[in-house]
């Protein structure tokens, strides 16, 4: 790494241990971020293990799985633009406008 010699150069005199603290700090919260990843990885690969006798057996119905165009899947095609508006009042308590 020819880099190294010349990043020691230029942090002499100016990477201070309070410096080197916060480096440190930095360091071991990514990590532990890192480890928290993992972790999440692991247990969404155990769910999706757990259910895969049941996506097998979703796949013997005719037709599931597959998408036809235009499909309710389709999101990107939306009949006018206020199609998607959301009131809170409907989302807030579950009551109907009227």
């Amino acid at each position: 790494m020819r880099k190294v010699p010349a990043l020691t150069e230029a942090l002499r005199g100016r990477f201070t241990d309070h410096y080197a603290f916060l480096l440190g700090q930095l360091l071991t919260h990514t990590d532990q971020l890192a480890d928290l990843i993992a972790a999440c990885a692991a247990r969404i690969a155990a769910l999706i293990t757990a259910e895969e006798e049941t996506v097998r057996r979703l796949k013997t119905i005719p037709d599931v799985g597959r998408r036809s165009e235009g499909s309710a899947h389709d999101c990107r095609v939306m009949p006018s633009r206020g199609h998607a508006k959301i009131h809170s009042k409907s989302v807030d308590s579950g009551e109907r406008e009227s």
